[in-house]
């Protein structure tokens, strides 16, 4: 019996649910009575159960009270602070994140990020021939860049439950998605690489900072793909002399320097 089940046994042990308290009037009395107050029935082990059987989503939505359409909430801020008010039966779940003291664990797991423009991603290598990635090292702002991030479980042994954290720059705009922070669950097999990738933007030019794609284990960090914060400076535009092909000139560059860059 999981923690649901023994939730709802304890609140109808307590007198709750309307079913049971009517059915009980009805055979004493002959008439039905429960208008008693009682506190609503919520419980939040109900993902403990089985959500892939119809009958158990059922017998859940029979148990808990929460309405078919919720009354509207309101809420307020001051400063740090946020408080809501419910309008109706709710379940508020939390996640917050706690700054730990940098506690590792040894796992032969490696991580590797790298910056690039979803327009341009690829270059040739010495030979003439090769296409490889293209990093991007230098930002301008209003533009679309891309983060890869490749986690590579290097060891002989099954890794499960590992978390790959990975968060946009300071000052970015997340696109193609709403999460500036994300928290992947993985499982790696042995010798078996992961890629995860996201885009963001920056809506103004300065000096940010950006925390490293990182892989944990249990609280522990595992891997990352360089220690701790790292800077990031992003600039209204990028010198002509500094853009060494078309598709950085035609992405990056004013008319001045496309009109330039075809003279040469």
């Amino acid at each position: 019996m999981n923690g649901f089940w023994i939730d709802a046994l304890e609140y109808a042990l307590e007198g709750g649910f309307d079913f049971i308290l009517q059915s009980e009037v009805i055979a004493e009395n002959g008439a039905s009575n429960t208008s008693q107050a009682r506190k609503p029935f919520l419980s939040e082990n109900f993902f403990f159960n089985n959500l892939y059987s119809v009958t158990e989503i059922f017998a859940i939505f029979t148990l808990i009270e929460l309405p078919f359409q919720a009354q509207p909430h309101t809420t307020s801020t001051n400063g740090n602070r946020f408080e809501l008010v419910a309008g109706s039966n709710i379940m508020l779940f939390l996640k917050e994140l706690i700054e730990k003291e940098n506690q590792t664990m040894s796992l032969d797991i490696t991580v590797n990020q790298k910056f690039f423009d979803p327009h341009d991603r690829f270059q040739l290598a010495e030979d003439g021939y090769t296409k490889v990635n293209k990093s991007v090292t230098r930002f301008v702002k209003g533009k679309l860049y891309g983060s890869r991030v490749s986690v590579t479980n290097t060891g002989d042994s099954h890794q499960n439950s590992l978390q790959i954290i990975t968060e946009i720059p300071q000052g970015a705009i997340p696109m193609r998605s709403l999460d500036y922070l994300e928290t992947r669950n993985e499982t790696l097999d042995n010798l078996q690489t992961k890629e995860f990738m996201y885009y963001f933007y920056f809506p103004k030019s300065g000096k940010f900072t950006s925390y490293a794609a990182s892989v944990t284990k249990d609280g522990f960090l595992l891997a990352s793909s360089q220690k701790g914060l790292f800077e990031i400076f992003v600039h209204d535009s990028l010198e002509a002399t500094n853009l060494n092909s078309i598709n950085e000139i035609m992405s990056l560059g004013s008319k001045q320097d496309i009109v330039k860059f075809m003279k040469e």
